[in-house]
């Protein structure tokens, strides 16, 4: 009981300490939003946000100093990508006065959960402490991540300092610090270097006697003690640019339209050549300073960092979306395309939205139902993301994903048409028809071609799957020729789906009649086009169907989305000069052109339909465009991939 007494006490005494600390309060991501809005009424501030794959270690202390703790965020990612992960040193910006780590937090995940391990520190700040002290902090706090590595998966020979504003200064520093020992201060890690590896200054100045830098006043002369005459030395000695030589590393500036922002930047690069040293310059025209904690600006900070970041320690082993998409593969290898809530709302799959908590647990927990499908790019798409992940990051978690994917399309082909159903396990009613519907099969057909001839990147797929794949190919070329519709003996073009055992036309939905389909049709066309040497069989069967989008093909209109006087949308096919269009579907018997509402009667026109399914159905549209050009001619055709 004494012990839990006094264990408070220490608790309370510690608490009020860390209250007395003299901070100031007035930079934070609300109030810069405030205070673009007035000139930016797009614009929405960050926030945190939660990734399943990142694993959050909050209030890490690294560094105690007369009572102080200061402490850091980590965010690692989670499980490991297989080797060890680049770090990431985050300084938040405020004028050396204000800001804080909090500010780093929403980069911090967005990192982390693209393989990086992330570190959001605070520092002393001017109210507390001034010049060199939250340098000292900083180089310090460096130290700690080394220190720490191997509890992290983290490479401690990879350490990034990445800042904004002030903290952008300061990681300016760091880098050009490497291999000296100003500003060491105290340190609890004796024998580990506070060197970085690379430096990622957003909109930071790196000189404070530049001549460009004359517009630095009362917040840098509050952390410098005294003004620019008054301390010169000073505010020569906290310029990153003093210190540029050989061990400097590689230098990334992301700069808004402000030159006041970017003070010396120009002449720092020119020691960086003079050295052989890498740097890159991006400036976000229009953008104000405070960009990095704003919608939109936010993703293209994210990107130039990440793509940065790989340049110079290559892939680093995590990308979110392919993380998502493994937790959304089904048992059977294969993706649903949507998913239903426990009250029957459908909701489409988006990968590129970090998943709840609460969807998370559901996921784990089995309770949601995943289907499998082909149909609206159903598992093609997600096959093709995850082996371009794989070759972007190496992570060899996501090229067995899509070899599973890949294997789920062998096993769904009909053994005896070679068609694909749009889904498998079969499901009862149209859904068993061939599926080139949405180019549900055509999908599939592209992704076994790329195996078979090692294309876009498929060449990483395990040889085992290849032979498969050319025998898979072949049957699925052999259905398209034998479904090719006939009439009058000629050949014309395909149905959206056909009967599995009978190969003919066949009914969808109630508005999704027998017909020759023009979407379809012309992906199927494209697929056959880039066989290399074509059969006679093929080549005719290519010839007819362009011959077919020739005749049928409707000049002088497109499908266009409107607004009607009352504000509501619509959509018709209207006037429009030089545009060419085709039917969805065609009459099989009359060969022209029809809509068809739910009810399942076929219509001349969309004005004789209702209005959800004018707008909610691609009736017309431009899709064989291409086809009918001359570049689409069939003397063409053997000279590799098609459109």
């Amino acid at each position: 009981m004494i012990r839990t007494l006094l264990l408070s006490c220490f608790a309370v005494l510690h608490l009020s300490a860390q209250e007395t600390i003299p901070r100031d309060t007035s930079y934070t991501i609300h109030s810069n939003f405030v205070k673009q809005a007035k000139y930016f009424p797009f614009v929405t501030p960050i926030e945190e946000q939660w990734f399943p794959e990142v694993a959050e270690f909050r209030s890490q202390v690294y560094k105690q100093i007369n009572g102080r703790k200061l402490t850091l965020d980590v965010f690692a990612p989670t499980p490991s990508t297989g080797s060890l992960s680049p770090g990431l040193l985050l300084i938040h910006g405020g004028g050396w006065s204000s800001g804080s780590k909090a500010h780093m937090v929403p980069l911090a995940q967005e990192l982390a959960a693209r393989g990086y391990v992330a570190v959001a520190v605070e520092y002393r700040l001017s109210p507390e402490a001034v010049f060199p002290a939250g340098v000292e902090d900083l180089r310090e706090s460096v130290r700690w991540m080394r220190a720490h590595a191997a509890e992290y998966g983290m490479d401690p020979n990879k350490i990034a300092v990445l800042g904004c504003s002030a903290g952008a200064q300061l990681a300016s520093l760091l880098g050009t610090l490497n291999g000296k020992t100003n500003f060491e201060g105290p340190t609890a890690f004796p024998g580990l270097s506070a060197d970085v590896q690379a430096v990622l200054n957003i909109d930071g100045i790196v000189s404070f006697v530049h001549a460009e830098a004359s517009a630095e006043g009362k917040a840098s002369a509050t952390w410098l003690g005294g003004t620019r005459e008054e301390a010169w030395e000073t505010w020569k000695a906290a310029s990153p640019m003093e210190y540029t030589d050989a061990a400097t590393p590689p230098f990334l500036f992301v700069n808004s339209s402000h030159p006041r922002f970017h003070a010396g930047r120009d002449d720092f690069i020119r020691q960086l050549n003079q050295f052989g040293t890498y740097s890159r310059v991006h400036t976000i025209e229009g953008s104000p300073h405070g960009f990095w904690l704003l919608h939109p600006w936010f993703a293209v900070t994210l990107r130039q960092v990440q793509d940065f970041m790989e340049t110079i320690f290559g892939p680093a082993g995590l990308d979110p979306v392919a993380g998502r998409m493994l937790l959304w593969q089904t048992p059977e290898g294969g993706w649903p395309k949507s998913y239903f809530t426990p009250d029957r709302k459908e909701i489409k799959i988006d990968y590129q939205q970090p998943l709840s908590r609460e969807l998370l647990a559901e996921l784990e927990a089995g309770t949601i139902r995943k289907i499998p499908t082909y149909d609206n790019y159903a598992t093609s798409k997600e096959i093709r993301y995850l082996v371009r992940a794989f070759g972007k990051t190496g992570n060899r978690t996501y090229l067995l994903a899509a070899e599973r994917g890949i294997q789920y399309i062998l096993d769904g082909q009909y053994p005896d048409s070679g068609g694909w159903p749009q889904f498998f396990p079969l499901r009862e009613g149209y859904y068993s028809h061939i599926t080139y519907n949405d180019n549900a099969m055509v999908n599939n057909l592209n992704i076994l071609f790329d195996i078979v001839h090692g294309k876009n990147g498929f060449d990483a797929v395990r040889p085992e799957l290849v032979a498969p794949a050319k025998a898979a190919l072949e049957k699925g070329i052999d259905c398209i020729l034998n479904t090719q519709i006939r009439k009058d003996g000629e050949l014309m073009v395909w149905c959206a789906q056909h009967d599995r055992f009978t190969l003919e036309p066949a009914q969808a939905r109630s508005f999704e009649l027998a017909s020759y389909s023009g979407m379809e049709s012309a992906g199927i066309v494209r697929f056959l086009m880039r066989l290399p040497d074509p059969s006679e069989k093929i080549q005719i069967a290519i010839r007819q169907a362009l011959r077919w989008f020739e005749s049928t093909k409707i000049m002088g209109y497109s499908y266009q989305l409107i607004t009607t006087p009352d504000g509501a949308r619509d959509r018709f096919l209207l006037p429009d000069p030089g545009a060419v269009s085709w039917g969805r579907f065609y009459d099989l018997e009359t060969n022209l052109p029809f809509v068809c509402g739910r009810n399942g009667v076929k219509k001349a026109t969309v004005g004789e339909i209702e209005r959800e399914r004018r707008i909610g159905y691609g009736w017309y549209g431009d899709w064989a465009k291409d086809l009918v050009s001359p570049r689409a001619k069939l003397s063409t055709y053997s000279e590799g991939e098609r459109p």
